[in-house]
């Protein structure tokens, strides 16, 4: 039984009603999650989300959902002669869908146990670094209550790179917020995070807090406004998928230390979806979900990136009757080089209250 109040829970599902199906307008989307993100000021930005996984090699995380403040202990990759050894990258439950929740972000370990993770007051953009730290960018309103106009020029405003402990207290932070100009973190290392500025990528030193420019948006073929949907960064690469038109879902790689764009890649049959896209820990592979238009079926295709080929192609959904709408990416991480799990969440298709995290959540795991 749900905790949530009835009438709250019939709020949510009216509310979830009226959001626009996957086939509207990309950059409307954009637009609308820019304008969420500046007003969404002293807002908590993280929680537990709860909608079902479809789990293909774990079993459903029921009653694995107690929060725990121990650090994590660091995962090793799987031993193989037939995979090229690799650290496992940490599985984030970003994308949860409409509906609200509290007990912080929540992560899927590699034994299908999941911790959450507090996070402070106005958390977006949320990373794991390598050393099992998260960084996170934290906006606060330094004039609460006080009528201004919306934008990124807005007065009042702080946007603070922050490094968090396992417990969710913030290790040290600094101000990144250009006055007038939006930002966005894209990934980070040990020592060093990657933002999304108006002129392109700069990789920040978090020791110093100096930027040096690494990748204008031009290298992509995307202008900053693009830039939000669907992104990854490992190592020394960059992945932007986009896909509303008629070439389908494409994946757009830069290699970070040179600024030179690699071969585009992408799936001709659907269009990429404003979940997920992971490279991986090699940075020759991607993960993208995208949408099979002709069925209306969200799946995860893992690409070769030097020859373009299409080496995995699997549904996210496990019942017949398929509905985008139910059915989400909530995060995605690569075991290894060649095997990539997917947190999906989804609801039944006569969902008619609040779910927990543990009734609707699988993984749905991808050899390639």
């Amino acid at each position: 039984m749900s905790s949530v109040p009835d009438d709250i829970a019939t709020l949510v599902r009216e509310a979830a009603r009226t959001v626009p199906g996957p086939h509207g307008d990309t950059d409307a989307v954009v637009r609308r999650a820019r304008r969420y993100r500046r007003r969404r000021v002293g807002a908590v930005a993280a929680a537990a989300a709860v909608v079902v996984v479809s789990a293909v090699t774990v079993p459903v995380l029921a009653g694995r959902t107690g929060r725990t403040d121990r650090p994590l202990p660091p995962v090793e990759a799987p031993t193989s002669a037939a995979v090229t050894r690799a650290k496992a990258q940490r599985l984030l439950l970003t994308t949860l869908g409409e509906v609200s929740h509290e007990s912080g972000l929540a992560e899927v370990r590699p034994d299908g146990s999941v911790v959450h993770h507090k996070l402070p007051t106005g958390a977006d953009d949320v990373v794991a670094m390598p050393d099992g730290h998260l960084l996170t960018l934290v906006t606060t309103d330094l004039q609460p209550g006080t009528k201004r106009a919306d934008g990124p020029g807005v007065a009042g405003l702080s946007i603070k790179l922050a490094v968090l402990t396992a417990d969710g207290s913030v290790e040290r932070d600094r101000e990144v917020r250009i006055k007038g100009e939006e930002v966005r973190l894209l990934g980070a290392t040990n020592r060093t995070a990657y933002l999304r500025r108006t002129a392109g990528v700069v990789a920040h030193d978090l020791a110093t807090g100096k930027e040096r420019m690494v990748l204008p948006p031009s290298v992509l073929n995307q202008p900053a406004s693009a830039w939000f949907p669907v992104t990854d960064l490992t190592g020394d690469r960059l992945a932007v998928a986009d896909g509303n038109g008629s070439k389908g879902c494409t994946v757009r790689v830069a290699d970070l230390r040179t600024g030179e764009p690699l071969p585009v890649r992408g799936i001709a049959t659907g269009t990429c979806i404003a979940e997920q896209v992971r490279l991986s820990p090699d940075g020759r592979r991607v993960a993208v979900a995208y949408l099979r238009l002709s069925e209306t079926e969200k799946r995860v295709a893992v690409l070769d990136l030097e020859t373009g080929k299409t080496l995995a192609d699997k549904p996210l959904g496990t019942r017949p009757v398929r509905d985008a709408e139910t059915v989400k990416a909530a995060g995605m991480a690569w075991s290894d080089n060649r095997t990539v799990r997917v947190a999906v969440t989804e609801l039944p298709p006569d969902a008619k209250r609040v779910y927990r995290l543990d009734e609707v959540l699988r993984i749905v795991t991808v050899t390639a």
